[in-house]
């Protein structure tokens, strides 16, 4: 994982799916600070992996694009459609 080389098959607010030797998924929790990022605990298979805090920062720096890129790309649009859609139930626009 710290070397980067996986893919990533899905995102959201709060997981990222990746894989690794087209084989392995992981869940990974993303929703806060480097200090959680852990594998998904709600993930059918469950492993805790003891990253050391320089570990957890590297981890967080390789996924950090893709997660900023989800939120300020795809998050921020639906969260704009959502208010949009508000607005126009409260008669705002």
């Amino acid at each position: 994982m710290l070397s980067g080389d996986f893919k990533i098959t899905s995102i959201d607010e709060h997981t990222l799916d990746l894989i690794i030797d087209e084989k392995y998924k992981f869940v990974i929790w993303v929703a806060n600070s480097y200090q959680y990022r852990k594998l998904y605990e709600n993930a059918v298979r469950f492993i805790d992996v003891p990253f050391t805090v320089t570990q957890s920062k590297k981890f967080d720096s390789i996924l950090k694009p893709h997660t900023d890129k989800f939120r300020n790309e795809i998050l921020m649009a639906e969260k704009r459609k959502q208010l949009a859609e508000l607005k126009k139930e409260l008669g705002e626009e």
